[in-house]
């Protein structure tokens, strides 16, 4: 496969990665390149230009000294241009999962991870971009960090002052650790389900109340964590008590 980069540059990818497939995705597919690269490629015919990444959002992205972003190494073009806009493909860093369930991660691996991508919010949001399209698929548990992966869908809304876009932005992350604790306990944990999964809602509020405000995420988190080595053994302490007072 032969691409062009920002430079025009002749970019080859070579053929057989296309039988090292990592993920399926509904914008494009993700083949491991080498040791330490991935390679992304927009393939689904119904793909537009709205789910492809940019120049501006790449260069803007990597200018954040932020590790829980995932590192863009270059934008890819199936043609020669002279406007390097939607990219056609592209090349990121490869990630070594450790962890798979965010309920069985260290307390302190998940403190220190919220706080840096609530830092991550207040960098963004200066720099005018929009989280998009954050859930389980496009998260990854590294040895020390969660990363962000797939950042497709981030945008740059001129409208919107970096005031409101960090509102935004903290609430989009509070819902997504909401959603993973959920996730979580519905699929990981059927002896906490319920006919209307209230008790998985109620921990997944109790732990990641929906706000945009920065602080109340990470004191809530500290205070309902406080004691317990994982987020899962605040839940079953939890449970227990529950049984107890019944």
């Amino acid at each position: 496969m032969i691409y062009y980069d920002i430079n025009n540059k002749e970019v080859i990818i070579p053929d057989e990665i296309l039988n090292n497939v990592i993920n399926n995705g509904e914008c494009g597919t993700v083949y491991r390149l080498s040791d330490n690269l991935c390679f992304k490629k927009y393939d689904r015919t119904f793909t537009t230009k709205n789910f492809r990444i940019n120049k501006k959002i790449v260069d803007l992205l990597n200018s954040i000294d932020n590790d829980n972003i995932v590192e863009i190494i270059d934008i890819l073009f199936s043609e020669k241009q002279d406007h390097h806009y939607t990219a056609d493909a592209y090349i990121m860093k490869y990630y070594l999962e450790k962890y798979k369930n965010i309920l069985e991660l260290p307390t302190t691996y998940l403190l220190e991870n919220v706080e840096n991508i609530l830092d991550l919010s207040r960098k963004c949001s200066d720099l005018n971009i929009r989280f998009g399209d954050l859930k389980a698929a496009n998260t990854i548990y590294t040895k020390d960090k969660v990363v962000l992966l797939d950042p497709d869908l981030y945008d740059t809304p001129f409208y919107m002052s970096s005031k409101e876009l960090i509102k935004i932005n903290n609430s989009i992350i509070s819902g997504f650790f909401n959603e993973l604790i959920l996730n979580s306990l519905n699929t990981n944990y059927q002896e906490f389900l319920t006919s209307n999964n209230l008790f998985a809602y109620s921990f997944s509020f109790k732990l990641f109340p929906i706000t945009a405000n920065a602080n109340k995420t990470i004191k809530v988190l500290e205070k309902k964590l406080k004691g317990y080595d994982r987020p899962i053994d605040y839940v079953y302490s939890k449970k227990k008590t529950k049984k107890h007072q019944i």
